[in-house]
């Protein structure tokens, strides 16, 4: 991760509409269990009333509600991860934990984006280890040095894993309330 920063993105509406179809995995819709044909089903379907309930969707929130909807929930979801990233920090003096940022979201085609990033020049070292010359004296610590490799604390990556599990159901849960405020005009 150069300079500790990662470039965090999604594209939250294909999220959003694979969770509704209970799709975890994108391909999951296209597969087949296997000895599986493919053949048409006696009888017929209707879907008259989800296409009016994609109308009455369509009607009541408009692409500005989407995009401030979909903007502010990446907004919610990247504080959240700069705060766990900030306590899993470690803390000599405070000056790394402190130079944590995150950038607002921002549209970008499909795909809403946003950044979390550290300027400190030593945030890689500490994030992904570093190695070191044995025997050598620091004068800051008043000890010469043991190991030749000092582990990374992998405070960002552990934190972008934890953003991941706990996506899907942040997403559910809030997009349940959004669409119940639209069905409800509010």
């Amino acid at each position: 991760l150069p300079h500790c920063g990662s470039a965090v993105w999604c594209d939250l509406s294909a999220v959003i509409q694979r969770r509704k179809r209970g799709l975890a995995d994108p391909s999951a819709a296209f597969r087949r269990p296997r000895g599986a044909s493919v053949m048409a089903s006696w009888g017929s379907c209707d879907f008259h009333e989800l296409r009016d309930l994609n109308e009455r969707i369509k009607a009541a929130a408009s692409e500005q509600e989407m995009d401030a909807f979909y903007t502010g929930l990446l907004n919610e979801m990247m504080n959240g991860l700069v705060d766990d990233v900030k306590y899993r920090t470690p803390v000599d003096r405070g000056h790394l934990r402190r130079n944590w940022f995150i950038t607002k979201a921002k549209r970008s085609g499909k795909h809403y984006r946003a950044e979390i990033y550290n300027n400190i020049e030593y945030a890689p070292y500490v994030e992904n280890g570093h190695r070191q010359e044995v025997g050598r004296y620091v004068p800051a610590i008043g000890k010469r040095l043991v190991n030749g490799f000092v582990e990374g604390r992998h405070m960002l990556r552990e934190g972008l894993f934890d953003l991941q599990k706990a996506a899907p159901d942040f997403i559910k849960t809030k997009s349940e309330e959004f669409l119940s405020r639209m069905m409800e005009g509010k």
